[in-house]
């Protein structure tokens, strides 16, 4: 699975996953959204107050960024760094309005 990741993230497609585009689309994007989302969870709630703070603070409109940098202490493209390595994770909301999908969470 972690392959997998790898070879289908990139700086496209991780904004299509923190606007919510990716977890609309059938098959192999859908799974890998679920999946990474999973990853992430794990990651961040080895601090359950944190995570718990985090996850009720967490808006759509900026994939949870605020949130993390208040609760978890490190923005979300650090949770996408653990798993995918180096890149250019960090959620970038101004590009989420091109080709907006009626579901679309931004």
């Amino acid at each position: 699975m972690h392959g997998k990741h790898l070879q289908f993230w990139n700086e496209t497609t991780i904004q299509e996953f923190w606007s919510g585009k990716s977890w609309l689309r059938p098959g192999e994007p859908n799974t890998l959204s679920y999946d990474l989302a999973k990853t992430f969870v794990l990651l961040a709630s080895e601090d359950y107050g944190a995570f718990k703070g985090f996850a009720n603070a967490a808006d759509a409109v900026d994939a949870g960024d605020a949130a993390a940098m208040r609760y978890l202490g490190y923005p979300v493209r650090n949770l996408a760094q653990a798993v995918l390595g180096e890149g250019p994770w960090e959620p970038k909301p101004g590009l989420w309005t091109d080709g907006v999908e009626r579901g679309q969470f931004g």
